[in-house]
């Protein structure tokens, strides 16, 4: 993994909602983090943006919006 621009919460702060829905638009549900990262990287997430994803606990996701509340729990 790369070395992210910023910390960690500073990157999530950043993330939009519109940004995981639409990454996440064809991807299968529920999906663990490493299949999120991978499918992130796959479609040419920023280096930041896998750091983030990188980042969310390590659970089974079941939509974008469960991801989404993940990364806003980042910014803690």
């Amino acid at each position: 993994m790369a070395i992210p621009s910023r910390p960690i919460p500073d990157l999530a702060r950043a993330v939009r909602r519109g940004d995981i829905d639409q990454l996440f638009a064809g991807a299968h549900f529920p999906s663990s983090r490493k299949q999120l990262v991978d499918y992130a990287r796959d479609h040419f997430a920023s280096a930041d943006l896998l750091a983030v994803l990188d980042s969310i606990p390590d659970r089974i996701y079941h939509g974008p919006g469960d991801v989404f509340t993940a990364i806003q729990g980042l910014c803690r």
